[in-house]
């Protein structure tokens, strides 16, 4: 099927973080294990769009209030189902979001700072970063 490694869905979340897209323009393709289908995703750079931020970040015992405006890299999803022995394809969800679903990155910090995406009968969702609790360089 063209997949040398299928990872879980939860990788595409780092992989949007640590990727440097804004350096690096090429589409980023894996394969990624659904519930009953294994799915090609894409992620490539979609632009830059601006957000309003409101989350708090820890570290140890230091908590900082961050609140502004960001220009956001918009990392946008493109999914295809493979090949499989089911009827009927099976949806591709990420966080129960079904289609134009994109992760907004803060090109200074690499956070994911918003999750968007569409789902059927309630529409278009964001999720929003909220809290960030930062490592202790010690650990």
């Amino acid at each position: 099927m063209g997949c040398a490694v299928a990872s879980e869905r939860s990788i595409l979340l780092y992989i949007a973080s640590v990727w440097a897209f804004s350096d690096n323009p090429q589409p980023v393709s894996l394969c990624v294990l659904g519930k009953r289908q294994l799915h090609r995703v894409r992620l490539s750079a979609a632009g830059v769009q601006p957000l309003n931020l409101e989350y708090v970040e820890k570290r140890g015992a230091i908590r900082l209030e961050k609140a502004g405006s960001v220009k956001a890299l918009k990392i946008a999803f493109e999914t295809e189902p493979l090949k499989a022995d089911l009827e009927e394809d099976e949806n591709f969800s990420f966080l129960g979001l079904r289609s134009n679903i994109a992760i907004f990155v803060d090109p200074a910090t690499a956070l994911p700072v918003q999750i968007s995406g569409k789902v059927p009968k309630l529409g278009t969702l964001h999720f929003k970063l909220t809290e960030f609790i930062r490592p202790n360089s010690a650990d």
